[in-house]
C-alpha cells in the first residue's frame, strides 16, 4: 500500500479527462478535478504568496470559485492593474528596512570618525618639516643629493646586516656555520 501511494505523489499534475458518456462519472470527474485544481491554487498561494481567482463552471451550470486573499484586492489589481502589498510580507520587509537603516546609521558614524582622523593625520603631516628625500630632485642641491646617496646605501648595509643575523640564527638552528656572502 505504500508502493501505490508513493507512484501516485510522482505523477504529474495531469488531468484526463474522462470522455464517459454517462452523466454521473463525468460529474464525479469533474468533482475530482475541481478539488485537485482548489488544493493546487492555495498550495501555490501559500508557497509563493499570490493572489489568485479561479471560477470554475461545471455541466449543470454551477460555477465553483477559489479566492485568495479576498475579491477586492484581486479585482482591483486586475481592473486598475495595481498591485497591493502584500498583508503577509509586509512585516517582515518593515523589520529587514529597520534593520538595514541601523547598519547604514553605524556605517555613517564610523565613516565620520574615520574622516575626522583623515584630517587630522593630515594636519600633522602638513605640519611636520619635510625630510630630504621628500623634496622633489630638481630642487635638491649637489650636496642635498649626496646627503642622499649616503643615507640610501646606509640604509642598503644595515638591511643586509639584518637578513644576514637572521639567516645565521637560521643557520644556528639547524647546526650549519655559514654566513650569507655581502652584496656590495
Amino acid at each position: 500500500m505504500a508502493k501505490i501511494k508513493r507512484r501516485r505523489l510522482r505523477q504529474k499534475l495531469g488531468f484526463k479527462f474522462n470522455k464517459s458518456k454517462k452523466q454521473s462519472d463525468r460529474l464525479l470527474a469533474f468533482t475530482k478535478h475541481r478539488d485537485v485544481i482548489f488544493k493546487s491554487a492555495s498550495d501555490l498561494c501559500t508557497l509563493v504568496g499570490v493572489d489568485i481567482v479561479i471560477l470554475i463552471t461545471s455541466l449543470c451550470g454551477i460555477t465553483y470559485c477559489f479566492v485568495h486573499p479576498n475579491v477586492e484586492s484581486v479585482q482591483s489589481q486586475f481592473l486598475y492593474q495595481t498591485l497591493l502589498p502584500k498583508s503577509i510580507l509586509e512585516p517582515y520587509q518593515k523589520v529587514h528596512i529597520e534593520e538595514l537603516n541601523k547598519e547604514i546609521n553605524e556605517v555613517r558614524k564610523c565613516l565620520k570618525v574615520e574622516e575626522k582622523r583623515a584630517m587630522i593625520l593630515k594636519e600633522k603631516k602638513d605640519a611636520r618639516p619635510k625630510k630630504v628625500w621628500e623634496e622633489p630632485i630638481p630642487e635638491l642641491s649637489t650636496v642635498a643629493i649626496e646627503n642622499v646617496k649616503r643615507i640610501l646605501g646606509e640604509m642598503q648595509v644595515f638591511a643586509f646586516n639584518k637578513i644576514n643575523e637572521q639567516y645565521l640564527c637560521e643557520q644556528d638552528i639547524h647546526g650549519i656555520k655559514e654566513s650569507v656572502p655581502n652584496r656590495m
